[in-house]
């Protein structure tokens, strides 16, 4: 009798281990995170992101928490390239040659305009207003012929050297 009680006092802890794991694996990915969560999470990025505090978050962050981060200032790095109807922060050379565009954020640079396009090719760090809110379910798109999933309305631009 006893041997049954400590058998399934065993199942009931390792279930809600298990039960536990997910949850806090889930807990990395916003889309998984019950509504009011994913509010409240978006309310204190919004709070600490401003302008004169941008919050640093990297390329890949953006793409993945776009509801999160929408509207919010933030500070990326990436690989800059200002070319026709393509200005982009792209996370890596691999994803510019291939032309990724899921892998990428749109920059509008009309702010600071003078001199980036020398910049083009090198690693940068963007600073900016990021937009990339889902729209009933989908994401919209930016940039020319919509084909970026975010935008970043960039304020300063700074090489980082790599």
């Amino acid at each position: 009798m006893l041997f049954n009680s400590i058998r399934y006092i065993a199942l009931a802890a390792a279930a809600l281990l298990i039960l536990l794991s997910w949850f806090l694996l889930q807990a990395d990915d916003p889309d998984t995170l019950p509504d009011f969560v994913a509010a409240e999470q978006k309310a204190l990025v919004h709070d600490s992101c401003n302008p004169d505090t941008p919050c640093v978050v990297e390329i890949n962050d953006l793409l993945r928490m776009a509801d999160t981060f929408d509207g919010a200032y933030v500070s990326t790095t990436g690989l800059l390239i200002v070319e026709f109807e393509g200005d982009s922060l792209y996370q890596s050379l691999s994803a510019y040659e291939s032309r990724d565009y899921r892998n990428a954020i749109w920059v509008n640079l009309l702010a600071v305009a003078n001199g980036v396009s020398q910049l083009s090719g090198t690693h940068v760090r963007l600073t900016g207003q990021f937009h990339g809110a889902k729209n009933s379910g989908e994401h919209r798109t930016y940039g020319h012929m919509g084909l970026w999933p975010g935008e970043i309305e960039v304020i300063g631009v700074v090489s980082t050297g790599d």
